[in-house]
């Protein structure tokens, strides 16, 4: 994992270097992904080609979303500072190019997601706990 980790962390600082000229941190999730669509039970983004780093990092000659990406973009996207993952089980690879549906139940602080593509197919399931700041919206 420690590999996977460097490689990711140089490729997001030379990305970085070249995108981001005033030398601010630069989000692991920027370009990743574009919001095509957002309400309190439905979030729509659209997955960016293979030249991301992420892509580049997990894995050069099979790009796929890591797991860990889901959760951070939807807290990017909902506003939520998440307190504690309860599950995250996916049971199909998220591809570069991919739309993705999450579809969203909300109980208290929680929230149970079902990650879906394109043709309704189940990518996995999340439920998380959270404090809503609305930071990114």
């Amino acid at each position: 994992m420690s590999r996977l980790l460097s490689v990711l962390e140089n490729l997001l600082y030379q990305y970085s270097n070249k995108y981001n000229r005033k030398g601010k941190y630069l989000n692991i999730t920027s370009k990743l992904y574009n919001v095509v669509s957002k309400d309190d039970e439905k979030v729509i983004l659209q997955l960016t080609d293979s030249s991301h780093p992420i892509f580049k990092a997990h894995f050069p000659s099979n790009p796929i979303l890591p797991g860990f990406c889901h959760i951070e973009m939807l807290s990017e996207v909902l506003g939520d500072e998440i307190t504690n993952i309860l599950l995250l089980k996916l049971r199909k690879k998220t591809l570069p190019n991919e739309k993705v549906f999450y579809i969203i139940t909300n109980k208290d602080s929680r929230r149970k997601i079902k990650i879906l593509d394109e043709q309704n197919t189940l990518i996995g399931n999340i439920t998380y706990e959270y404090n809503n700041n609305n930071s990114y919206i």
